[in-house]
């Protein structure tokens, strides 16, 4: 009787370790891929290369350059009339800008009403490539060639999307870091309906 009791205990001891063991398995599992639904949105959430601290730059004034447009022209800085003049810091391989551009567009048509110009601004120098670029996607505004960082630079622009809006005299007044939406921060949200009459609802959430 001893005997047969202890091949039953035995035998429920190897069963319930062997449903122990498929339990850890399954938990593990279940841990990796939370972790890996987490790390995939954060990267669809905000862009790849954003920086934990951005450097404040209201108040600096940009540069008074005169750069090439991918038109071949040259637009100077600072004899521009307008009173306001967003600079769009992007790249022809940003997804992200591709996901802002219509906002771009909006930013541009709406600006006109209110002596509002509108820039693009790249560090690429490959002009056929730019051009190609702004066809397909038609922008309307210039694209300035920032072929030294110049630009880059005094507005601490670290990944594109980046949208900036200056005064006639290049004073820095506000900043859009990366692709806007209906989540983003509440002070860009809020300058967008401040400036340019674009509530968040009109944006894309996603």
């Amino acid at each position: 009787m001893r005997s047969v009791l202890k091949r039953k205990l035995g035998f429920l001891f190897h069963e319930n370790m062997m449903l122990y063991f498929l339990l850890l398995v399954l938990g593990v599992l279940l841990l990796y891929q939370v972790l890996q639904d987490g790390a995939a949105f954060s990267s669809f959430a905000s862009p790849p290369s954003l920086a934990v601290d951005q450097e404040i730059v209201i108040g600096k004034r940009v540069p008074s350059l005169a750069l090439e447009t991918v038109a071949s022209g040259i637009v100077d800085l600072g004899a521009l009339q307008n009173d306001y003049v967003l600079l769009i810091f992007l790249h022809s391989d940003c997804d992200f800008c591709l996901k802002d551009l219509p906002l771009w567009k909006e930013l541009e048509k709406r600006g006109k009403g209110k002596n509002i110009g509108v820039l693009g601004v790249t560090m690429e120098t490959d002009l056929k490539k730019l051009a190609r670029y702004k066809d397909e996607n038609l922008l309307s505004f210039p694209l300035l060639i920032d072929q030294d960082g110049k630009m880059f630079e005094a507005g601490a622009v670290e990944f594109t999307p980046t949208k900036m809006l200056v005064t006639r005299e290049r004073e820095i007044v506000q900043v859009w870091r990366g692709w806007t939406t209906q989540f983003s921060g509440e002070g860009d949200l809020g300058a967008l309906r401040l400036l340019f009459d674009i509530y968040p609802q009109a944006l894309p959430k996603y």
